[in-house]
């Protein structure tokens, strides 16, 4: 959410999960089928604190399944309370080797786990210092950082070439529809003309882009069992979209193909679905409960949105090579966007840490620190 995360190994246990840092979750992995992101971030009663929009958890869910139980080499950056350590690797398992990232040095107290890299995500140097000193490659990295536009969009530059074939990146807490001149612009000049970018999914306040390769294709919900597409839900044309939302069953998918528009993911191709589609990052506004708690490290605190249309209609948008996938829920006009905290031990903002002379002097002259973890 707001605040940031990285990953730890844990410990699971048949009825619940015991985390080598205090933090308890109710969660079961053994009895229910494997741990999901969902039910493990609605378990987590108290320790390190976790704070993460629900439809990113679903999100997350969605895509990063595929490494469950695999070796994946994962980032985040942002750490902040620590939470999301203990979510990624009681979902993904004891083999995910992850990555944290902060600006804040009291971020060090998470390597006991993970790696933890103290640096400036808009700063070039920091990255190449990360990928020279940590690891050469990512099979994912999921950003909560500084929200700038040049912090997201260095963020973007630096890791996209470092990415494994079939990897991703995310980019989480896009609020507001002025983020199109700065950064939803800019990136689809970067992608667009990619061969090696398989797809780029819209979700409420997150983008999420999919790389080529892998053992695992690239999302497409039209090939899941039991995708619903009603003929009336298949169009060609840019100016039937509105309608088509609008006419859609709960629950289906309306698809745009249009064979002679070639690739869909081209710059001016991005560029007209990032501008239809910034509704999604566009809320009507955005109540904090109680007043203000998002700005406090505070632990019960909850985030909520009072949805735009588009939020309201619209669970995620998949561009794809040769096709645009509209995914509209099964709750219609009545989703609720919320970040509930969960955990009791939060680590209160840092003030001055963005400011450069109180960075510069704790790197003493380096792009970066890096922490590896404690065995």
């Amino acid at each position: 959410m707001r605040t940031i995360a990285i990953l730890a190994v844990v410990a699971t246990v048949v009825n619940g999960l015991t985390l080598s840092n205090g933090t308890t979750s109710t969660a079961n992995a053994t009895l229910n089928g494997p741990l999901t992101f969902q039910a493990y971030y609605s378990s987590v009663k108290e320790g390190r604190g976790v704070w993460k929009w629900n439809n990113a958890i679903d999100c997350y869910e969605r895509h990063f399944a595929k490494y469950r139980g695999k070796a994946a080499q994962g980032a985040e950056v942002g750490v902040q309370s620590g939470g999301s350590l203990d979510m990624w690797h009681a979902v993904l398992g004891e083999k995910a080797v992850i990555h944290g990232l902060d600006i804040n040095p009291a971020c060090i107290d998470f390597s006991d786990k993970s790696t933890i890299s103290i640096g400036d995500q808009e700063n070039p140097a920091m990255w190449a210092s990360f990928f020279s000193e940590v690891t050469p490659k990512l099979d994912f990295l999921v950003d909560d950082g500084g929200h700038f536009p040049k912090q997201m969009l260095e963020t973007t530059y630096a890791v996209w070439p470092k990415l494994n074939p079939g990897g991703m990146l995310a980019i989480e807490d896009i609020h507001g529809d002025w983020y199109l001149e700065p950064y939803f612009k800019p990136v689809a000049q970067f992608f667009g003309p990619k061969a090696d970018v398989a797809a780029v999914h819209l979700y409420t306040y997150v983008i999420l882009t999919e790389k080529t390769g892998g053992d695992v294709p690239a999302y497409d919900p039209t090939k899941l069992k039991g995708a619903n597409i009603p003929p009336q839900n298949r169009i060609s044309t840019f100016e039937q979209i509105d309608g088509a939302i609008a006419a859609a069953p709960a629950g289906s998918l309306v698809v745009l193909e249009n064979p002679s528009w070639g690739r869909f993911i081209n710059p001016d191709g991005l560029s007209h679905f990032f501008t239809k589609f910034i509704g999604l990052f566009q809320p009507v506004a955005m109540p904090d409960s109680p007043p203000g708690c998002a700005h406090t490290g505070d632990a019960v605190c909850t985030s909520g949105t009072t949805n735009s249309p588009e939020m309201a209609n619209i669970f995620s948008v998949h561009i794809l090579p040769d096709k645009l996938v509209i995914d509209v829920p099964k709750d219609k006009g009545h989703i609720v966007t919320e970040a509930v905290r969960h955990g009791t031990k939060w680590v209160q903002p840092c003030a001055d840490c963005h400011e450069p002379p109180v960075l510069n002097k704790y790197l003493a002259g380096k792009a970066a620190a890096h922490f590896l973890k404690k065995r």
